[in-house]
């Protein structure tokens, strides 16, 4: 799920979910797949598993391919960084930045004043308290959300556990 930050235009959610989603349609990374199908959540599933470029079904009915990321940098650990063509604003070129904290400051992407900072860093520590992934995402270099994203346990993930107990494991 998402926190929004500072993003307050309309349709900032719905143009969200469709730059995040086109962002890390180009990544193989398992947070990107899991990014991907938060755009695909928001915006209502129109096209098959598996398929290389995601459509998105808008609320109207009709569907909306996600855009291709040009200038893709994958920075392992950290996140990605690229451009993606927004809806919004007539298609202009919006700078993506998907990543932790380290990326951001790296970036110099910032909130957009102290307030939000506090918010945005209360956010994430919410998120990592309950043993969650905080994501920062920034569009031309201001954070406006925080991604939640968790890992769903395996069916059996509690008798694996119970067994590497039995065999004296710590875990």
């Amino acid at each position: 799920s998402a926190v929004p930050g500072a993003a307050s235009e309309a349709g900032a959610e719905a143009e969200l979910a469709f730059l995040v989603g086109s962002a890390e349609s180009g990544s193989a990374r398992p947070l990107g797949r899991a990014v991907v199908g938060y755009a695909q959540r928001q915006r209502g599933v129109a096209g098959g598993a598996g398929e290389k470029e995601g459509k998105v079904g808008a609320r109207e009915g009709r569907d909306v391919a996600l855009g291709a990321p040009q200038e893709l940098r994958v920075l392992p650990g950290r996140g990605i960084a690229c451009f993606v063509a927004g809806r919004l604003g007539g298609g202009a070129m919006r700078h993506v930045i998907i990543g932790n904290r380290e990326l951001m400051a790296e970036a110099g992407a910032a909130s957009s004043g102290l307030a939000q900072d506090k918010s945005t860093e209360a956010a994430m520590r919410r998120i990592e308290d309950r043993g969650h992934t905080a994501v920062l995402v920034a569009v031309d270099k201001n954070i406006v959300a925080v991604l939640d994203i968790a890992d769903t346990l395996k069916p059996d993930a509690a008798g694996t556990i119970k067994a590497l107990r039995a065999l004296g494991k710590d875990v």
